[in-house]
């Protein structure tokens, strides 16, 4: 029984991850090696809710990024801002793995993936079409010089033109 119970957890966690390393090929083409950082990891770890290590192919979501991320795979249909949010982090971080490296052009990059990622996450199509509106209408905020830019926009400048975009 104890053998059991203390593989579920090291199990569990692994299954996770390797679906997150999967959908973010989906999005992307890349198959960075995904991990979640555990409690004590995050409190170190303030400045961000993910970051990835190019060098080793390695993107890490903080603990509480990941327990929302889970709860939002365990329901796809039926998600709530804080997951949204989490799901936009995933494709944040995605985005540096494809090679975005400037914050504002990343989280623009982002935007334009996260209606993919909702769906390779299991939302059905017009619940990652309404998910990537909702994050694209109320995630940005101009005052976060680092990540924000008016031309993260259709037609704008850091339009990457994806034909699965959905931000307007």
């Amino acid at each position: 029984f104890f053998t059991v119970l203390f593989a579920y957890f090291p199990i569990s966690k692994f299954l996770f991850e390797n679906k997150m390393s999967k959908a973010v090929k989906v999005v992307t083409g890349y198959s960075p090696i995904f991990f979640c950082q555990g409690l004590v990891d995050s409190m170190f770890n303030k400045s961000a809710l993910g970051f990835v290590d190019l060098s080793q192919n390695k993107l890490y979501l903080t603990y509480s990024t990941c327990k929302f991320l889970k709860s939002y795979v365990e329901d796809p249909n039926d998600a709530n801002m804080s997951e949204i949010i989490a799901v936009h982090v995933l494709s944040h971080e995605a985005a540096h793995v494809m090679g975005f490296l400037d914050e504002k052009r990343t989280d623009c990059v982002a935007f334009q993936k996260n209606h993919e990622m909702f769906l390779s996450l299991g939302a059905n199509k017009d619940k990652s079409e309404v998910y990537a509106l909702m994050a694209y209408k109320n995630i940005p905020n101009p005052k976060n010089i680092n990540y924000y830019s008016k031309e993260c926009r259709p037609g704008g400048a850091l339009d990457q033109k994806y034909p699965n975009a959905i931000w307007q």
